[in-house]
């Protein structure tokens, strides 16, 4: 199941609200409900990179050493 981070915050916040009828914060939760729902307020996804780094592959060293070929 796939939830964006909207729906879970607004359904956080109605929970809140349900469960605490005379929160001194009611005000402000409402005013931030009606906030997100009007799209005021976007919960953004953090943008992935492009692909991740890896470590360089060692080139094999060649059979022969410089101080053989030299003979």
């Amino acid at each position: 199941m796939n939830v964006s981070n909207e729906t879970l915050i607004q359904n956080s916040i109605l929970a809140f609200i349900h469960n605490y009828k005379d929160h001194m914060w009611i005000g402000k939760y409402k005013e931030l409900l009606s906030n997100i729902e009007n799209g005021k307020y976007k919960v953004s996804e953090v943008r992935k990179r492009g692909r991740s780094a890896q470590r360089q592959k060692k080139a094999k060293a060649s059979e022969t050493t410089a101080s053989e070929s030299s003979n």
